[in-house]
C-alpha cells in the first residue's frame, strides 16, 4: 500500500536512485519526454481522438486540465527517470525494493514534471478493485520525502510545474474514466478527487 509511510519512503528512495544513477547519461540519450508532460500542439490531451465521443458534460474536468496546462512552464533539471513509478510496478521484501518493472516507461523529463506525475501515481494499482488513488495529503508527503532526500526544496517555479503535472495527471485519468461513466459521487475515484478539489490540485 503506497499510503504506508515506509512504502512511500522506499518508492521515493528508489526513484531518486534511478535519477541519480542516470544523471551522467542525460546528455547522451534521446529518450522521449513523459507522455503527459508533452501533449501534441494545440491539443488538451495526448490522445484527443479518444475523448471525442463522450465530450459533453466533461467540461469541469477539462477546465482543470486546461488550467494545469497553462502552468506547465519549463523549470528544473532535465533528468532520466521511470515514467510510471508506482507501487504496482515494484516488488518488496518487507519495505525494501527488490525488483521493478515497466522499464519501457523510462523517459527524459524535467525533474519537477517527473515527480509531479509520480506524486499522483505512486499509490495506483490497477490490479486492485477499487483502484487506489493517491490522496493529496499523501502526494504532499511524497514530495516532502523527495525534497529531503535530494537535499533541497524545489524552487517556486519548480513547485509550480510539479503541481501542474499532479493536477493534469488527475484530470487526464478522470477524463479517461469519463468515457466509462460518471463516478464523481464515489469517494476516492479520479473524478471525485477532481470534482472535490478542482484547480486547487495544483497547490501541491
Amino acid at each position: 500500500d503506497g499510503r504506508e509511510p515506509a512504502v512511500r519512503a522506499a518508492l521515493v528512495r528508489g526513484l531518486h536512485a534511478i535519477v541519480a544513477a542516470c544523471r551522467p547519461q542525460v546528455a547522451g540519450y534521446s529518450l522521449r519526454p513523459h507522455y503527459l508532460a508533452d501533449p501534441p500542439a494545440g491539443a488538451l490531451y495526448p490522445n484527443p481522438a479518444d475523448f471525442v465521443a463522450r465530450a459533453r458534460g466533461a467540461e469541469w474536468i477539462d477546465e482543470v486540465a486546461r488550467a494545469a496546462r497553462e502552468r506547465m512552464q519549463p523549470a528544473g533539471e532535465i533528468v532520466i527517470g521511470h515514467g510510471d513509478w508506482r507501487v504496482q510496478h515494484v516488488r518488496f521484501e518487507d519495505v525494501r525494493i527488490v525488483a521493478a518493472f515497466d522499464w519501457d516507461g523510462l523517459c527524459k523529463e524535467r525533474e519537477p514534471a517527473l515527480f509531479g506525475f509520480t506524486a499522483f501515481a505512486f499509490c495506483i494499482d490497477w490490479s486492485r478493485t477499487p483502484v487506489p488513488t493517491t490522496p493529496i495529503e499523501d502526494a504532499r508527503a511524497f514530495l516532502a520525502d523527495y525534497e529531503a532526500i535530494r537535499g533541497g526544496r524545489f524552487t517556486a517555479d519548480e513547485r509550480r510545474l510539479c503541481g501542474a503535472l499532479f493536477a493534469y495527471s488527475y484530470a487526464y485519468l478522470a477524463r479517461c474514466m469519463w468515457n466509462v461513466g460518471d463516478d464523481r459521487g464515489t469517494p476516492g475515484t479520479f473524478q471525485e478527487v477532481v470534482a472535490s478539489h478542482g484547480p486547487t490540485l495544483m497547490e501541491l
